[in-house]
């Protein structure tokens, strides 16, 4: 019993972290979209998983959902941060080049 409920928690926190995806991914205003569709069938896979092992989907507790809200978040920022950092071209000192070029 114990190792379903370790499993369950790991489930729970992948279907929390497709939530926050999906949410993401409404939130562009594209409505339903591949990418939408493919999360929801992971998530819905995973919910099976989770009712087959005994558990519900309800089952998280507020301190594991803020976890993974923490880790999303995290990721979410860091993806950010690496966009911007292959969008801006640096000159010899390190320094962006659009703070530099007078523009």
């Amino acid at each position: 019993m114990d190792n379903n409920r370790r499993e369950i928690s790991k489930l729970l926190k992948e279907r929390t972290e497709l939530l926050f995806r999906l949410n993401v991914e409404y939130g562009k205003g594209n409505g339903e979209t591949q990418e939408t569709s493919d999360i929801l069938y992971k998530k819905n896979s995973i919910s099976k998983k989770i009712k087959k092992l005994g558990g519900y989907f309800n089952d998280i507790s507020e301190e594991l959902f803020n976890e993974v809200k923490q880790e999303f978040l995290n990721k979410t920022l860091e993806k950010i941060d690496r966009d911007i950092a292959e969008q801006i071209s640096y000159n010899q000192l390190g320094i962006p080049s659009n703070l530099t070029s007078g523009k």
